[in-house]
Formats: C-alpha cells, structure tokens, sequence
C-alpha cells in the first residue's frame, strides 16, 4: 500500500494513531488535547526540523465557524515573531482541519498560575506576552485584523532559562474557542467565542472584534497570575459574562502587594469601556525580566 492510499484509509478514522501521514506529514506522539483539537508531534521527510500538528474535527461546526477558522490560520502564517507560535500551512484533512505549527518548547502558564510567581515574574510574562500582541495588532490594516480573543495562561507557553523567564510564545492564535455554562471546561458552541474567565464585555455580547479585547484578557490574566485567582468567580459561564459586563473592575488590594506600575496597569487593561483601556500592548509600565523562583 503506497502513502497515497494510507492517507486515504485513514482519513475516516476520528484519532489518528502514530505514523499517520498528513499532507507530508508524519505523526508521532500526542502533544495535548483541548475542546476542539489534538496536537501531535510530527515530522517531514527529508526535514530536521520537527513540527506540531493540530487536528479540529469540523464535522459539527458551523460553516461560518469554519470559515473563520481557516482564514484565521492563514491570517496567523503571515505572522513572524518570536514571541507568536508560528503557523506554516493549514488545510483541509477528510472531517478535519490540519495546521502545521512550530513546537514550542517549555510550559502552559497555567501551571503557574496559583499566586505563587510573584508579581514580577507574573509582570514579565505579561510584559513579553504584550509585546507579541502588538506586533500582531500593528498588523491589524494589512491582515483585516488580526486579534487572539482567546489570552489566557494555558495560551502562554513559557521558556525558562535557569530562574529566568527566557521567553514566552502565545499559542492557538486567532483559534477561537467555544463556550458554554460550565465553568470546568468552559466550551460552547455559538456566537460568543472565548475563554468566559478572561472576556472582555464587549466580547461576551460578540461585538466585532478588537484589540481591547486582547488588552482585556491581558489584565485578566495578569491579575490571575499574581493572585492565584480569576477576577470574577461564578457558578456558569452566563453568569461570569455578566459580571464581566456589570461588576467593578478587581483591584490587587488587600489580595497581592504590587508595584504601583502594576495596579495602574490592571486599572487601565480591565476598563468596562474600551475607550478608557490602554490604547496599545506595545508600552506599558511592566519592569523587565526578574528571577524566576
């Protein structure tokens, strides 16, 4: 049996196994598994390089969803930053999509997202996640907006060097994410698209998107990192969105000892109107890398 028809036979099968072949590449071990896709490693004949392969089973998606979902990737290819998870090629594979992506080698946030960082390390990862957001949003008038709507720790990976946080690359971006009234899993099917935890209010009604949102979320996610906590809690993902929409917005007080840099930036990220957030992720008041642990 030659590749072509390996390919074809195993096209119905729902979870690949090892040394499936896809558009050339050939998959190994699972990587993770989230909502909506699992991640392999993979390789190219003929290439050292090794890549991550996400498979999205589309077959109970939405049309318009994945359209989105595939213009998006394409969208995420003509990104080039150190700081982005690159995306070389995307496509179609029987009741899937496939995207070929760089591996990035380290850890998700959200294993450190227990209050335990510190809020200089917290304010590292955020400064570095920031800088990534902004070459992404400074590109927003030649690629129609290019914005994650989903920052939350489990898209940072993060590289440490020693004590020191030597990178840290957003995964999954412009890869939408559905929600639902359990906070568990925190996925639904329908127009709202996010992760509800760190939404910003605009987003939990599905304006258009922006990149306030991403500030948002990176306000959300800081006062995560810092404190051990989401900065609103509730029983269903309904509920989360409208205090994201109706509630003040959660300052450090009486929570984490911070700078005063650090409480000005979570006043402005975390703003209910978007007219009163910071107006860009390129300057913020964020000190530079600090030890690790």
């Amino acid at each position: 049996m030659d590749s072509e028809e390996t390919l074809i036979s195993d096209m119905q099968r729902l979870e690949p196994g090892p040394d499936v072949l896809i558009h050339g590449y050939r998959l190994g071990q699972v990587l993770g598994r989230g909502a909506q896709g699992t991640v392999y490693l993979a390789t190219l004949e003929g290439d050292p390089q090794s890549y991550a392969v996400k498979l999205v089973d589309i077959r109970h998606l939405a049309a318009q969803v994945i359209d989105r979902l595939v213009r998006e990737c394409e969208l995420t290819a003509k990104l080039d930053h150190p700081g982005i998870v690159r995306v070389y090629e995307a496509g179609y594979w029987g009741d899937h999509i496939f995207i070929v992506m760089e591996v990035a080698l380290g850890r998700a946030a959200d294993r450190f997202a227990n209050g335990a960082l510190g809020w200089r390390r917290a304010v590292e990862i955020a400064r570095q996640a920031a800088v990534a957001l902004a070459h992404a949003h400074a590109h927003a008038h030649d690629l129609h907006g290019v914005i994650h709507r989903d920052i939350k720790p489990a898209n940072l990976v993060i590289e440490l060097d020693g004590q020191l946080i030597a990178g840290v690359k957003i995964v999954d971006f412009g890869l939408s994410r559905s929600v639902d009234d359990q906070i568990g899993g925190l996925t639904m099917t329908g127009a709202v698209m996010g992760t509800p935890f760190y939404m910003s209010p605009e987003q939990c009604v599905d304006a258009p998107p922006s990149r306030f949102m991403d500030i948002y979320a990176i306000g959300c996610m800081f006062f995560h990192l810092v404190t051990g906590r989401t900065p609103y809690q509730a029983r269903n993902a309904a509920m989360l969105m409208i205090s994201h929409m109706q509630e003040p917005p959660p300052t450090f007080d009486g929570i984490a000892t911070v700078g005063k840099g650090s409480q000005y930036l979570l006043k402005r990220c975390l703003a209910k109107n978007p007219k009163d957030r910071s107006r860009t992720m390129r300057r913020s008041p964020m000190p530079r890398n600090r030890p690790f642990c």
